[in-house]
């Protein structure tokens, strides 16, 4: 398991956008991704304790916690990440496909064959993560390790 710190929080308005906006081909696509970037780039906040309402500020980074698009867009903020650990060629094998992340939202599952393939998809991941000022904490992988054995029985 690959643990983002604060993950949809954590999410840079500027890196996200740009994204967005060089991925899109069409007119639509790129006229909503504006619209979503104007909306996200002027929310505004107050912290409400009792019956006291501090003063707006800006919120500079994030998607919404609980928000519809919130998964979305974090996968899209990560598609260069997934994309650089899937091209390494390494992770177990099923019915000849190898698979090596298995992702939803902010939660990552990192599948290998061995020790030395789980560190090289880590290092990956910890670089890429790095490059979107992400952190991902890699020291503390949570490892399950299981044996399936053959039997031929004739």
């Amino acid at each position: 398991m690959c643990d983002f710190n604060k993950a949809f929080g954590n999410v840079s308005y500027w890196h996200l956008f740009c994204k967005l906006i060089d991925n899109d081909t069409s007119v639509t696509c790129c006229a909503v991704t504006r619209l979503i970037a104007y909306w996200y780039s002027n929310q505004q906040m107050s912290v409400r304790w009792r019956n006291i309402s501090s003063t707006y500020f800006r919120i500079a980074n994030g998607v919404r916690q609980g928000g519809i698009l919130s998964p979305f867009l974090f996968r899209f903020y990560l598609r260069d990440l997934t994309t650089q650990v899937t091209a390494l060629n390494l992770g177990c094998t099923y019915a000849g496909i190898i698979i090596n992340l298995l992702a939803y939202a902010d939660d990552m599952v990192v599948l290998a064959p061995s020790w030395q393939a789980l560190q090289s998809i880590l290092v990956v991941i910890e670089d890429a993560a790095s490059k979107i000022s992400m952190s991902c904490n890699t020291n503390k992988p949570c490892v399950w390790w299981y044996s399936i054995h053959v039997i031929d029985i004739k």
